[in-house]
């Protein structure tokens, strides 16, 4: 998938013309974490009105101020030697600087320089609210296998299950964790007590620290096998690698006979970052 941040043109009063474009690459699968998102320049260069091939110094800046020249006024500048233009087209992954700067501030005026001439610099038009409905999602999906974790009349402590779980990472450190887990849940009375179960969704092997994220299944005497999903939010997780797992245990004073999944039932988590 790609999101197009801006699109823009750039006339040089050099021998050299410019257009471009620059846009977020987001990519993920459905088994795995996202891969960084890079911020990316797209354009065709023009010499004498011809299609540049072969290799220019080509640099590209983003500033806050459409004139002035000051450190001060530069948000990030990503410069690529030896650059192998070919037709007139390429593609340069600006620095993480770069896209900090974007998300924070669209208004920004885009510069394009090579062998060290300016090309002018031309305004950022913003999609709307292409940055902040940026969605990165990590999620993975199995059928099956039935896990009788805490399958027991005894108290069960949590208890990880080692079949449901999610390995990603988080791109923004500012940004809060949306996550989902659906399954098929079961709480066997075999013995016409009154029993209870809970599923919890733990991130690196700890309850959400901004609130817990649960699910519990009642019964009396029945032997139900009910699907269904468990969303919560998780706020202040740093940037970088992490893991959701379930973790399953008897509810206080009603210990379970706990189940999950059943006859190869479509089980899922998916982490989303929302701003």
């Amino acid at each position: 998938m790609t999101r197009r941040f801006a699109v823009m043109t750039a006339v040089a009063l050099s021998s050299f013309i410019v257009t471009g474009t620059i846009y977020m690459v987001d990519k993920a699968t459905a088994n795995s974490a996202p891969t960084q998102q890079p911020l990316v320049y797209s354009g065709v260069l023009e010499e004498n009105g011809v299609a540049v091939t072969g290799a220019r110094n080509i640099e590209i800046s983003l500033w806050n101020d459409e004139a002035s020249t000051a450190d001060t006024n530069k948000a990030c500048s990503t410069l690529a030697d030896g650059y192998q233009v070919e037709k007139g087209r390429f593609r340069i992954a600006l620095s993480a600087t770069c896209k900090q700067a974007v998300r924070k501030n669209p208004d920004l005026w885009v510069e394009v320089r090579v062998a060290g001439n300016s090309l002018g610099r031309s305004p950022i038009t913003p999609v709307p609210y292409a940055v902040s409905a940026e969605r990165r999602i990590a999620r993975v999906s199995a059928n099956g296998p039935h896990d009788s974790t805490c399958n027991t009349a005894a108290t069960c402590s949590p208890t990880p299950l080692a079949t449901r779980k999610l390995d990603f990472t988080k791109i923004q450190a500012d940004t809060d964790l949306r996550i989902t887990y659906h399954d098929n849940f079961r709480s066997y009375a075999a013995d016409g007590m009154a029993r209870a179960c809970k599923w919890e969704l733990y991130l690196n092997g700890s309850p959400c620290s901004s609130g817990a994220i649960f699910g519990s299944v009642y019964s009396e005497s029945d032997d139900n096998h009910d699907p269904g999903s468990i969303r919560g939010y998780c706020s202040g997780v740093q940037a970088g690698s992490h893991t959701v797992q379930v973790y399953v245990s008897s509810t206080a004073n009603l210990q379970g006979y706990c189940h999950t999944g059943f006859n190869a039932s479509t089980w899922s988590i998916e982490v989303e970052e929302i701003d």
